[in-house]
Order: C-alpha cells, then structure tokens, then sequence
C-alpha cells in the first residue's frame, strides 16, 4: 500500500514539474492555454518555482492541453427554476420573513405560478 502512494505522489510530482517546465520555456506566449491555465487562472509564478535535479530531465514533448485540463465535477446539478417536479419538497407557512431579490431578473428569483389544487395533491391539505 505504501510502495501504491508513493507511486502516486512520484507521478504526481513529475506531471507538475513537466508543467512547470513547459510554462517556463513559454511563459511569454499566453495564447497558449497551458500557460494561460497555470499563470492566470491558478496564479503560479514560474519564476518562483525550483525544478528538483530529479526531474530536471523530463521531456516536455509530449505536452498536450488535455493531460493538464481541469476535471469535470461529476456533482448533479439541480436546475429548480425549469424543473416543474414537486417530489422530496416540503412547505411551511412563514409570515415572519421574506425573500430578498435583487431584481426580476437575478438568477436566484423565480416565481412560481401553481395551482392551489397541486399544492394540495404535493403537500396534503394545510394546517388550519
């Protein structure tokens, strides 16, 4: 299990300094979405970085933007606002506060029209 992680962090470590390397041999060309990627969005200085001596002779050939692409997030999203399922929703009464938008148009501020009669169906019938 050791000898595993230590596999991992190895190449771990050799695809960074692969990129470091990269990035500094072309840092001045930001058209580049590698050197885009780890200067702008991630804010490495390549300057900054020190290339240990046992991976100073990694090859940067074989470089491609798709071995350094962020992940995509496999977390479901939930778009409410189109969704018209009602199941695994509850409703309560609240007079004591309210929802504060910004604007008719602002991403969190959606206005429901639903029958009462589905609410009825959803939720059963209210407290009296």
């Amino acid at each position: 299990m050791l000898e595993k992680a230590v596999e991992k962090d190895q190449k771990a470590s050799e695809q960074f300094y692969k990129l470091v390397k990269y990035v500094k041999k072309n840092k001045d060309v930001y058209s580049d979405s590698i050197v885009y990627d780890f200067t702008k969005v991630k804010g490495y200085d390549p300057d900054l970085i020190e290339i240990p001596q046992e991976f100073e002779d990694l090859p940067i050939a074989d470089v491609k933007p798709k071995d350094f692409a962020r992940r995509k997030s496999n977390k479901k999203l939930i778009r409410t606002r189109t969704s018209k399922n009602m199941a695994n929703y509850d409703a309560w009464r609240c007079h004591d506060r309210g929802v504060f938008t910004t604007g008719a148009r602002h991403p969190n501020a959606a206005r429901f029209l639903i029958a009462p009669s589905l609410l009825r169906k959803a939720f059963g019938i209210p407290d009296q």
